[in-house]
């Protein structure tokens, strides 16, 4: 459409001239800038209400190193050292569990470990993320690399469920500014947990570069240490409460109550 009529702009095509598999979300895009209204369809929590309970939000951060300090591990091959889950037993009672490794040892197997004492494996709740392309990734590299874990991990890999395609489907407002990443919904719903607000760790290469210094820089002092890891786990928590934010956002009920965090595993 750009080279046909030049357009520049996704506002200056006509509605109707918006085609393919995508014409609904640039419509809804369109009619969003134009307007300056968010727009929240319908349907938009019909698939989120469908499942069962309990359900889990679940996050991974992980580490990519070019030159790998742990055996088995490929260049470049994310570790995750790290993951936030809130776990809803039943609408509106939450329960938080946490898992964060600096001990410098590769974190894989008590990552696996402490995951599967959270989300048991012969459960059916839902384990909903947000692009599940990276959380299944994690999950399909961690049964690779301990076999004994493999059937478990490909069970929750079957339970994971995708936001992304839910708000893409459903929602937008002209704040997003053409962004679907969590860190740009996430304030057009609850401007209160703007990630922004976080201070040092904001996003994905900020908990990377944390863990680096937290782990692997040999003049991070203990108080240091224990600043970055409060950080990531302020960091990741949010990243997982914010799923529950956007998940009740779309189901069209109020902002549901905030957790107190509670560790199940972690290493210093």
């Amino acid at each position: 459409m750009r080279q046909a009529k030049g357009y520049t702009s996704l506002l200056e095509p006509a509605p109707e001239e918006l085609t393919g598999k995508d014409a609904s979300l640039f419509q809804r895009m369109q009619q969003a800038h134009r307007t300056e209204q968010p727009i929240l369809e319908a349907n938009s929590g019909a698939i989120l209400a469908a499942l069962p309970w309990p359900r889990y939000y679940l996050d991974f951060e992980g580490i990519d190193l070019p030159v790998p300090r742990w055996a088995g591990v490929r260049p470049y091959e994310q570790v995750p050292f790290q993951w936030s889950c809130h776990i809803e037993r039943q609408p509106g009672v939450f329960e938080h569990r946490e898992f964060l490794d600096l001990s410098g040892n590769d974190p894989s197997l008590p990552c696996i470990q402490a995951l599967l004492q959270t989300i048991p494996p012969d459960e059916l709740g839902p384990i909903i993320v947000y692009h599940k392309t990276y959380e299944e990734g994690r999950l399909k590299e961690l049964s690779h690399r301990h076999a004994e874990h493999a059937t478990g991990m490909q069970r929750l890999i079957g339970r994971l469920v995708d936001l992304l395609p839910l708000v893409r489907d459903g929602y937008y407002h002209p704040a997003m500014r053409g962004s679907f990443s969590i860190k740009q919904v996430l304030p057009t719903i609850a401007p209160d947990l703007d990630y922004s607000k976080l201070g040092g760790i904001m996003d994905g290469t900020a908990a990377q570069v944390a863990y680096l210094y937290a782990v692997f820089e040999p003049g991070t002092t203990p108080a240091r240490k224990e600043q970055y890891r409060q950080g990531l786990l302020r960091y990741c928590r949010l990243d997982t409460w914010a799923m529950v934010e956007v998940a009740y956002f779309l189901l069209r009920l109020s902002r549901p109550g905030q957790v107190r965090p509670g560790a199940l595993a972690t290493a210093q």
